[in-house]
C-alpha cells in the first residue's frame, strides 16, 4: 500500500511551551491521538505495532530519549496492544552498534531497557544481524530485491521515532533514511552502500594514517600513497566523515545514487507494512551528523519540537522547511558554513559536501511513498471532540 494524496496532513508541536502543562511528553501523547493509529488496531486479536528507534552511539550525548519512546509504549497498551521497542545495527564494524553485544552495552548506557521502556527491545535484523527476510519490489529504480529487518515484518503496524539530524550523504537524517537504513538488514544496508565507493585525493592527503586505523573492513593500505581496496570497501563512509584533511572523497553521482537506493529501500518497508506506518520526526537537538556517529556535534538550530505524520515524504519536506525558515545557533556549524540567518539552506551547506537532501524526498515522492505537498496542522489548535 503506498500513499497517493493531493494534501497530506502534518501535525506539529512546537517545543515552546505556552502553557505550564504544555511539554514534550503531552505534545506527543496529543500527536499520537491525532494521528490515529488505531485505525490499524484489531478489536479482536492481539496487535504488535513496533516502535522503531535509535540509541545513538556509544558515546553519543544527544540522542533520542527513553522517555519517548516509553510514551507510545504507555499509549499502544492503553489500546490493549502488544508493542515492542526495535532498534538496528550498523556497518561500522568494531563499533558499538556492529553487534548484539555491543549494542545491549550501549543501550544500558543511555538508558533503554526493559525497566525504562516498560517492553522488550528487539534488533530489527536479529542479534546476528543476519535475520532478515528477502523482499521483491519492481518499483524500485536501483534496488528490486533487499533483505530488510526480519523483526520489522513480524509487526502488523510501525511507528518511527526518528531523531532528525544531519548526514553528510544523504542531506539529512529523517523519515525516510530511518525507513531506508533503520529497518534493513545487514545485508540489505551492505547492498544499498556496495557502489559507495570512495577515492583519496592525494592533493589533500599528508598520510597521516587516520583512515587506515578508522577502517574496521581492513580496506585501506598506506605505502607512499593512500590505496582503499574495493574488493573489501563495504561503503560504511567511516573514512570520509572522520579524515581531518577531508581527502576521501565520493563523486556527486556516487551521492545521487546512495540516496536514490536509500528511497528505493524505504518503498520496501512501506510494501512490507501494506502502509500502517506512523512517523514522528524530532526536531530537538538537531546535530551536523546522525546519531550512529559519537562526534556529532553540537546541535545548529534550536529545538523546534515534534512533527507526526502518515507521510514519509510530506513530514521530511515540512521538517526540511522549518529547519531551513529560523535562524541557526552561533558558535555552531551553521556558523561555520555562513547559515545563520534565516531562510537558508542549512542541512545542504552543514553537509560539507553541498548534498540536497530534496534528492531523496523527491525520490520517495516519486516511488509512491507520499507527497511533498502538505499542511501543516498546530496540534494544539484543533479540536479532537
Amino acid at each position: 500500500m503506498f500513499v497517493h494524496l493531493t494534501e497530506a496532513e502534518v501535525y506539529f508541536a512546537s517545543a515552546t511551551s505556552y502553557f505550564p502543562w504544555q511539554n514534550m511528553r503531552i505534545s506527543l501523547e496529543r500527536l499520537f491521538e491525532l494521528l490515529d493509529v488505531q485505525e490499524w488496531i484489531s478489536e479482536t486479536e492481539p496487535t504488535r505495532p513496533g516502535i522503531r528507534f535509535l540509541a545513538g552511539a556509544k558515546e553519543s550525548t544527544r540522542y533520542l530519549r527513553p522517555l519517548f519512546v516509553r510514551i507510545l509504549v504507555d499509549e499502544f497498551l492503553k489500546l490493549r496492544a502488544v508493542p515492542i521497542a526495535i532498534d538496528s545495527l550498523s556497518l561500522w564494524k568494531g563499533g558499538p552498534r556492529y553487534d548484539a553485544t555491543s549494542w545491549a552495552y550501549k543501550c544500558r548506557q543511555h538508558g533503554f531497557s526493559m525497566e525504562s521502556l516498560g517492553t522488550e527491545i528487539f534488533l530489527a535484523e536479529g542479534y546476528t544481524g543476519m535475520d532478515s527476510k528477502t523482499i521483491m519490489n519492481k518499483r524500485g529504480k536501483k534496488i528490486r530485491v533487499l533483505e530488510i529487518g526480519a523483526t520489522i515484518t513480524y509487526c502488523q503496524l510501525l511507528t518511527m521515532l526518528t531523531h532528525v539530524t544531519g548526514d553528510p550523504f544523504l542531506g539529512f537524517y529523517g523519515a525516510i533514511t530511518d525507513l531506508g537504513i533503520g529497518c534493513t538488514a545487514k545485508k540489505g544496508k551492505l547492498r544499498i552502500h556496495e557502489d559507495f565507493q570512495p577515492t583519496v585525493n592525494m592533493e589533500n592527503c599528508n598520510t597521516c594514517g587516520l583512515c587506515q586505523r578508522m577502517c574496521e573492513w581492513d580496506a585501506i593500505k598506506i605505502n607512499e600513497t593512500v590505496i582503499i581496496d574495493s574488493n573489501k570497501c563495504v561503503g560504511c563512509g567511516k573514512c570520509i566523515v572522520k579524515c581531518p584533511q577531508a581527502a576521501i572523497e565520493v563523486s556527486p553521482e556516487q551521492v545521487v545514487d546512495l540516496q536514490m537506493k536509500v528511497a528505493d529501500a524505504a518503498s520496501f518497508i512501506v510494501q512490507a507494512m501494506e502502509g500502517k506506518i506512523g512517523y514522528f520526526n524530532f526536531v530537538m537537538e538537531v546535530t551536523p551528523h546522525p546519531d550512529w556517529d559519537s562526534d556529532s556535534g553540537i546541535p545548529f538550530i534550536p529545538d523546534l519540537g515534534i512533527l507526526a505524520s502518515k507521510d514519509p515524504v510530506a513530514i521530511d519536506k515540512a521538517t526540511l522547511d522549518i529547519v531551513n525558515k529560523v535562524a541557526g545557533v552561533p558558535g555552531s556549524m551553521a556558523e561555520q558554513f555562513n547559515v545563520l540567518e534565516k531562510k537558508t539552506e542549512k542541512f545542504k551547506a552543514i553537509s560539507g559536501m553541498n548534498v540536497d537532501p530534496m534528492v531523496l524526498i523527491n525520490a520517495a515522492e516519486e516511488l509512491g511513498l507520499g507527497t511533498t505537498n502538505y499542511k501543516l496542522i498546530d496540534a494544539w489548535k484543533i479540536d479532537t471532540d
